[in-house]
């Protein structure tokens, strides 16, 4: 052990099992006569506000637990304080986590991955009915306990719907969209049904979900059944409201489409052939996917429409096979390519910014990442400006711009929308304007200054990506226009209230005015598949 790890009466700390901002968590074994093996969360010391709260709600859940004697949410054994170091012993579970698990084995098959989703499901129905939302369901928070079921763990983030607003922090792949807005507690103890279901859509795939994009073809790829298909589209949308209406009845969906059951209230099982084939198409990639088991493939390294970038494990980028230059020391979680194709502008996870010119690749400026962890982060690249967009844990969404080539921060203001799509552009005064594509389908038109920004709705749900012409005049916006419909027809999904959704997503480039839409003229010029 390190010469910083206290001392734990009554406990020997055997291994690290995993360590973060929250604290350090250690194998531990009592030194009684029963030798018994537990879990010991080990606090930082400069964090006494947070770990005051935690012990509270720690405090609360523990006593529902017991109450209850449920054998689903992780049971807290002991708390204390040891050399100025708070502490908490909990259960320990020798089976890992589910995120462990998925990583080592790959994908569940649907029966096994449903049913290690029923406890968990189980335990938020619990807090629920007391009141609390747990705001982090993921996969590396379930964990398995030594008689192989499922505890659901790690309440540092569990809130009172009783007690003030919910904040924006959570996991992003597995939190809610409405976090990423700020929107927290309008939704209550519907975030956790959108983590529950994000949590069974990666044992089943390997893969947390696009937010607020339920994609059907990963499913179709690992023939997950029909009605259990059913039941994740419908808990995973964008509107809290359309969602599945609690832990409750999502435990009931599912251990309906288990059984091969329609699953969804009133809905009928689609007869005929599956659909054998579709293309999709994003950020100028294709992708054909066929409906015939495979193999999971690799994770895709990012690259930007039109160029062939190619990155290395270790973060050097090289223009297909010519020289190559180190930008991080991971390769980027996402890249955007500037109008005229000579630099980009590359994220890394923490949401660190780098501006690298191309053919020969090099590095222009980086931008050190924001203040806290993101949620959410995205880049555009303009002229002499290079944007930053990013929706933080806590708090709202931040619009940045820097000047080039020194990355000096010429403006920060709060963003009036948060998404995965940012276009920078210029006007003809030189004035550079962020245009925001958000998850909720809007396109949001915001200057840098004090002026309010216009929002014009693009499309039914999330805009995937945008991209100007050279000359400025038109502005592409791809996303997906999957609506409502007042009743199912083909190959959609039926809702508990009668209508429909389309199960797979359907990708529209429509096509507006840039200039118009910058002095607040919205015209669309035309519209097509996306390409």
């Amino acid at each position: 052990m390190s010469e910083e790890t206290p001392e734990i009466p009554g406990y020997r700390l055997l291994e690290r099992l995993g360590h973060g901002a929250a604290g350090v968590v250690y194998l531990a074994q009592s030194t009684d006569p029963l030798g018994q093996r537990f879990a010991v969360k080990v606090f930082p010391p400069d964090a006494e506000h947070r770990v005051a709260r935690e012990l509270e709600t720690l405090r609360e859940v523990e006593a529902v637990r017991r109450e209850t004697g449920s054998r689903d949410l992780l049971e807290v054994v002991h708390a204390g304080e040891a050399q100025g170091r708070p502490y908490v012993v909990m259960e320990h579970c020798p089976g890992g986590d589910l995120l462990s698990r998925v990583q080592r084995d790959g994908p569940l098959p649907s029966g096994e991955a449903v049913a290690l989703m029923l406890p968990v499901l189980r335990g938020l129905e619990l807090l629920h009915a007391h009141g609390w939302v747990h705001k982090d369901v993921k996969p590396a928070n379930v964990l398995l306990g030594a008689d192989g079921q499922p505890r659901l763990g790690d309440f540092g983030l569990t809130r009172s719907l009783d007690r003030g607003p919910l904040s924006s922090a959570g996991t992003p792949g597995f939190c809610a969209p409405e976090l990423y807005r700020g929107a927290a507690s309008e939704s209550g103890a519907q975030l956790d049904v959108y983590s529950a279901a994000a949590t069974l859509y990666f044992l089943l795939t390997g893969e947390a979900p696009l937010a607020g994009r339920p994609d059907v073809f990963p499913l179709e790829r690992r023939r997950v059944p029909r009605p259990l298909q059913r039941v994740l589209v419908q808990a995973l949308q964008v509107d809290p409201a359309q969602r599945v209406p609690g832990a409750a009845r999502l435990r009931e969906l599912l251990e309906a489409a288990d059984r091969g059951e329609p699953g969804l209230g009133g809905g009928r099982r689609r007869r005929g052939p599956v659909v054998l084939g579709a293309l999709l198409v994003l950020g100028g990639a294709a992708v054909a996917w066929a409906w015939r088991p495979a193999p999971l493939p690799p994770p895709s390294v990012p690259g930007a429409p039109g160029l062939d970038l190619r990155w290395s494990t270790d973060g050097r980028v090289s223009l297909g096979d010519g020289p190559s230059v180190s930008v991080f020391d991971a390769p980027p979680v996402a890249v955007v390519a500037d109008p005229t194709h000579t630099r980009v502008a590359a994220l890394a996870r923490s949401g660190a910014l780098a501006v690298v010119s191309l053919d020969p690749p090099r590095v222009l400026t980086r931008i050190p990442p924001p203040s806290s962890q993101p949620l959410l982060v995205s880049a555009a690249l303009e002229g002499t400006f290079v944007a930053r967009l990013w929706a933080p844990r806590e708090g709202s969404p931040r619009l940045e711009l820097y000047a080039l080539p020194g990355g000096t921060r010429l403006a920060s203001c709060a963003a009036q929308g948060v998404g995965e799509a940012l276009v920078l552009v210029t006007d003809v005064r030189g004035q550079p304007w962020a245009v925001i594509g958000t998850l909720a389908g809007d396109l949001v038109v915001q200057p840098f200054d004090v002026s309010p920004a216009a929002r014009v709705r693009s499309h039914g749900d999330s805009i995937l990506r945008m991209w100007r012409d050279p000359a400025g005049e038109v502005l592409y916006v791809s996303g997906d226009d999957r609506e409502l419909s007042a009743r199912p027809t083909g190959d959609e999904v039926e809702l508990e209230d009668g209508r429909g959704l389309s199960r797979a997503p359907q990708l529209v480039t429509r096509r507006w005015d840039l200039p118009a839409l910058l002095e607040g003229h919205a015209q669309l010029l035309g519209e097509g598949p996306a390409d």
